[in-house]
């Protein structure tokens, strides 16, 4: 994937401490990311909602989680404003 679509609601430092800081499991996911190139990474985010994905709805600790994470490729560098990949 090339680019970044999905849009979700804004959430709190709160939240980022409860659904990622504190989520042992989303925390190996994460590490699991590291050194991919950032288009797999995408892929991989995007496998992830699927599969913690059970209802229509989608819970919103995987809202908190995979909207963070996207922030802190745009943060890195990784992802422009609009979600494409730079590197």
């Amino acid at each position: 994937m090339n680019q970044w679509t999905k849009q979700f609601p804004k959430y709190t430092p709160e939240e980022v401490q409860l659904y990622c800081v504190k989520d042992t499991s989303w925390q190996n996911f994460r590490r699991s990311l590291k050194g991919k190139p950032t288009a797999e990474k995408l892929d991989r985010l995007e496998l992830y909602i699927q599969d913690m994905t059970e209802s229509v709805a989608m819970p919103r600790g995987v809202e908190v989680q995979v909207s963070n994470y996207i922030s802190a490729l745009i943060r890195g560098g990784q992802l422009d404003a609009e979600g494409k990949v730079i590197r």
